[in-house]
C-alpha cells in the first residue's frame, strides 16, 4: 500500500486534494496527454505514482485497487475457458460485463487491458470476431492510446492484425459482387474451386490477377493464410505457375430437358481491332519512353515533393483516391474525338503503389506506369473503346474497387 498522497502528487495531477475518484481519473487522463512514457519517462512515473497514491487514499477504491490483479487473472482464466468451449458469444459477453464493471480510467481496467495485451491479443488462434471486439472495446486502433504507450512493439503487431482484418473484410465483401469472381474463387473450398477451374479454366490475365491477390494476402503476414483452403491454394498455385488450365467451354450444349441457368450464358466481351491494339501499344511505349526520358533529364536527388512537382503529398492524396466522388481520369471532347486525360490520377500519384487499366468490358489487369514527375499524359480514344476500367493499389497496400469510366464519342 502506498503512502498518502503528498502535495507534489496533487501538483502532478493538477488538482486540489480530493477523495472523488472520478475527478482523480479525469485529471490523470488529462495529464497523460502532456506526459507520456516515451516523451517524459520520469515525469510519467511520477504521474503514475501520484495517481495510484491518490486513488488508494479514497475510501471507495482501496479494495478495487488491491484486487485489480486478482480480477485480471480471474478474467483471463474465465475468458480462456469460454474460448476453449467454443463459446465465442459467451467470451464477447464476458468482455462487455468486465468492461462495465471496470470502466476506462480505473486501475483495474488498465491491469485487465495489460493482461489481454500480454496473454490474449497476439494469439494467432484468437477468433477474428473476438479480436475485433477487444480492439473496439479497448480502442486499440488509437496510436496514442494506453496500449501504444505501454508497449509500442506489442501494439504495432496488434495494428498489423487490425489492418489484416480490415483487408479480409473488404476482400470478402468484394468477392460477393459480380466483379469479384476471382476473389470468390480464392475463398472457395477445394471441391468448389476444382469444379470451377475444370469447367471454366483460367487465362493469362487471370493468372496475373491471382498473383496480385496472393501478394495482398502475403503482405499481411501469417494472419490470413490460415483462412484459405489448403487444397484451393494448391490448385491456384498450379494454375498460376503451370500451363493454362483449359476446361469445358461455357457454351457446351446441355440436355434439352434441363434449362441452362442464366449464369451459363456466354459473356460476349467486345474485342479491339488489331489497329486499335497497335495504337494502344504505341501510346504505352510512348508513355514508358517519357518516363525513362524524364528520369534522365531530372536529377536523381530531386526532392519527392516541391519544386515543379505539383502532385499532392501522399497523406493528402490517399483519402482523395478513396473518395468515390473524386474522379481518377477526365474525358475531354475534342474535334477529333474523346481525349482521355490522366491529369487527376497524375496529381494523386504519390499515394499510388500500383495502377491497372483495362478497356471496354475487360478487367483492369494491364500495369500502367506513372512517372514520378509532372508530365501531361493522355491519348485520343479510338472509336472502338467504349469504356476504361481502372483499379488502384494505394500506398497503404489496399486495392480499390474497380471503376469504369465510359468513353462517349459524339456522333458526327
Amino acid at each position: 500500500m502506498s503512502e498518502l498522497p503528498t502535495p507534489d502528487d496533487w501538483a502532478s495531477l493538477g488538482i486540489a486534494p480530493t477523495d472523488a475518484t472520478d475527478v482523480i481519473r479525469r485529471a490523470y487522463r488529462e495529464q497523460l496527454k502532456k506526459t507520456g512514457p516515451e516523451t517524459d519517462p520520469e515525469g510519467f512515473q511520477r504521474l503514475r505514482a501520484a495517481y495510484e497514491a491518490a486513488l488508494q487514499a479514497c475510501p471507495s477504491t482501496p479494495a478495487a485497487v488491491v484486487g485489480s490483479t486478482l480480477d485480471a487473472n480471474a478474467f483471463i482464466a474465465a475468458l480462456a475457458a469460454r474460448r476453449a468451449a467454443g463459446d465465442e458469444a459467451g467470451a464477447i459477453a464476458l468482455v462487455d460485463e468486465t468492461r462495465a464493471a471496470h470502466p476506462p480510467g480505473s486501475a483495474a481496467s488498465e491491469v485487465i487491458e495489460n493482461a489481454l495485451l500480454d496473454h490474449v491479443a497476439l494469439e494467432r488462434m484468437l477468433s477474428p470476431a473476438l479480436f475485433l471486439h477487444l480492439a473496439r472495446v479497448f480502442d486499440w486502433r488509437d496510436t496514442q492510446g494506453h496500449a501504444a504507450r505501454r508497449d509500442p512493439e506489442h501494439h504495432a503487431v496488434v495494428l498489423d492484425r487490425i489492418a489484416a482484418e480490415d483487408f479480409f473484410a473488404a476482400f470478402s465483401a468484394y468477392a460477393q459482387t459480380p466483379e469479384g469472381k476471382l476473389e470468390a474463387l480464392v475463398l472457395a473450398p477445394h471441391g468448389e474451386a476444382l469444379e470451377r477451374l475444370t469447367k471454366d479454366g483460367i487465362g493469362p490475365e487471370q493468372r496475373a490477377e491471382i498473383r496480385g491477390i496472393f501478394d495482398q494476402f502475403l503482405s499481411h503476414g501469417a494472419f490470413l493464410m490460415g483462412r484459405l483452403d489448403g487444397g484451393t491454394l494448391a490448385l491456384l498455385r498450379q494454375a498460376v505457375e503451370g500451363p493454362p488450365l483449359l476446361g469445358e467451354s461455357v457454351t457446351t450444349p446441355r440436355p434439352a430437358a434441363v434449362a441452362p441457368p442464366a449464369s451459363a450464358a456466354p459473356r460476349v466481351v467486345p474485342t479491339l481491332s488489331k489497329k486499335t491494339q497497335w495504337k494502344i501499344r504505341a501510346a504505352t511505349v510512348a508513355l514508358i519512353g517519357a518516363v525513362v526520358l524524364g528520369r534522365a533529364l531530372y536529377k536523381s536527388d530531386r526532392p519527392t515533393y516541391g519544386g515543379n512537382d505539383t502532385a499532392l503529398a501522399a497523406s493528402v492524396a490517399l483519402p482523395l483516391l478513396k473518395d468515390p466522388k473524386v474522379p481518377w481520369v477526365d474525358m475531354v471532347q475534342e474535334p477529333d474525338g474523346v481525349r482521355v486525360d490522366w491529369a487527376p490520377v497524375m496529381r494523386m500519384r504519390h499515394a499510388i503503389r500500383d495502377l491497372r487499366i483495362g478497356y471496354n468490358d475487360g478487367k483492369p489487369t494491364t500495369v500502367f506506369p506513372l512517372p514520378q514527375f509532372d508530365a501531361p499524359i493522355g491519348f485520343l480514344a479510338p472509336p472502338n473503346i467504349t469504356a476504361i476500367s481502372m483499379r488502384i493499389r494505394t500506398t497503404d497496400g489496399v486495392w480499390s474497387e474497380i471503376r469504369r469510366y465510359p468513353v462517349r464519342q459524339e456522333k458526327k
